[in-house]
């Protein structure tokens, strides 16, 4: 889970390429709007929350589980399918900044009144899960026919621009990262998630998506242990 420190300020990105500006969101009415943007927006006091879950219904390597964040906001427009970027600062101090989520918008419900909105934002595995990957894959394979495991996983993490990490340590560090994969078929329809969690399972870790947005890779260390 990300450290929130509830003491600073938090704020919320538009990420998106279409907004001519970035919209900073604080995280209570005693933190000013972009008064030009929303004049009267805030968020609801203690609704703010980011839920990370590395393995869902127990221990499974090749897991790949999405972060969540929710929040009320109160007199905003529709934002659903914007990506955002929740983040702190010490202060005022930009070069304090700590990322805490990266994702997109999954729905932005409204209440009877019209004054305030549910936000409920997923990170990029969750957002880009459902993709089917067959027509890309049956390009890919073609090229790429001695590809390796690592070769899969950089190039079906490249297909949305998603950056990774291994925690302490490095790719080569992964037992089957140079494993040649079997490439000699074609697919009519599969997962973008289906097929990373496949290819996260031969690497022996789980993923997920830290506070920049960028993949981070966990594996786990066996420990011995006498009877």
């Amino acid at each position: 889970m990300p450290d929130i420190e509830w003491t600073k300020k938090t704020y919320i990105d538009y990420l998106y390429s279409l907004e001519p500006s970035d919209i900073l969101y604080p995280s209570a009415e005693l933190y000013p709007f972009d008064q030009a943007q929303f004049p009267n927006a805030h968020i609801a006091s203690g609704s703010l929350s980011i839920e990370q879950i590395l393995c869902d219904g127990g221990f499974f390597i090749g897991q790949a589980n999405a972060s969540k964040f929710e929040v009320q906001i109160y007199n905003i427009p529709e934002l659903s399918n914007r990506k955002i970027q929740v983040y702190q600062l010490d202060g005022d101090d930009i070069t304090t900044r700590k990322n805490l989520f990266t994702g997109y918008v999954d729905s932005c419900k409204q209440d009877e009144s019209g004054i305030y909105r549910d936000i409920v934002a997923y990170d990029a595995l969750q957002y880009n899960r459902d993709y089917n990957i067959s027509t890309w894959w049956n390009q890919w394979r073609l090229t790429y026919p001695n590809a390796t495991t690592q070769d899969l996983l950089e190039a079906l993490l490249g297909i949305f621009e998603l950056d990774y990490s291994v925690r302490d340590g490095s790719i080569e560090d992964l037992p089957n990262y140079n494993l040649q994969i079997y490439t000699g078929f074609t697919l009519d329809k599969k997962r973008w998630g289906d097929l990373l969690c496949e290819c996260l399972k031969l690497l022996c870790v789980c993923a997920h998506i830290d506070g920049d947005g960028n993949v981070e890779l966990v594996r786990f260390n066996p420990t011995a242990k006498t009877l």
